[in-house]
């Protein structure tokens, strides 16, 4: 302790107590066994990274398909079916993304709904009748496995260890 009662901020006891501390202090919490460490800085910026990293990367893809060198007939880098708004939602997912990422409720929000969207997008594409998302977004070919692979991401992100704050819950 310094003097007037201040806590040193070298003292590694005062500040493993801190996110303790922090979450009496809120009201609906009182500490205890069920203490939910989402406060956890650690895992709350890996979530926020990992979102902001997303967003930064749909921002880039809803971009880049509105580019016809990027886009020569119709998809993405030569792999991937787009069209005008299949990027607007990437762009708006994107943007979502980095303005969330600084929040470790709201990235958690962001990965759990993005495992809803990919997921539903990964099973429409397998279904002939709306692989074209009704003459909208095209979501067939190489984008059905993109959208499972990014569903399955999301969700060790948004119900997985990160979205605990670091806590296993038995």
């Amino acid at each position: 302790m310094r003097a007037g009662g201040r806590q040193n901020l070298d003292d590694e006891d005062g500040i493993r107590e801190l996110p303790q501390r922090c979450a009496n202090a809120l009201p609906g919490y009182g500490g205890g066994d069920n203490l939910s460490l989402a406060l956890s800085h650690k895992a709350g910026s890996m979530i926020g990274k990992a979102a902001r990293l997303l967003g930064i990367v749909f921002v880039a893809v809803g971009i880049l398909g509105f580019v016809p060198q990027a886009t020569p007939n119709g998809l993405l880098l030569g792999i991937f079916p787009v069209s005008t708004w299949h990027n607007v939602a990437h762009l708006v997912l994107g943007l979502w993304g980095l303005s969330v990422g600084a929040s470790f409720a709201g990235a958690v929000r962001y990965m759990r709904s993005l495992t809803a969207i990919y997921a539903l997008l990964a099973v429409l594409g397998l279904i002939a009748s709306t692989s074209n998302l009704f003459g909208v977004i095209p979501l067939h070919g190489p984008d059905v496995w993109l959208h499972a692979g990014l569903a399955v991401v999301a969700a060790y992100f948004g119900f997985g260890p990160p979205s605990r704050g670091g806590v296993v819950v038995a």
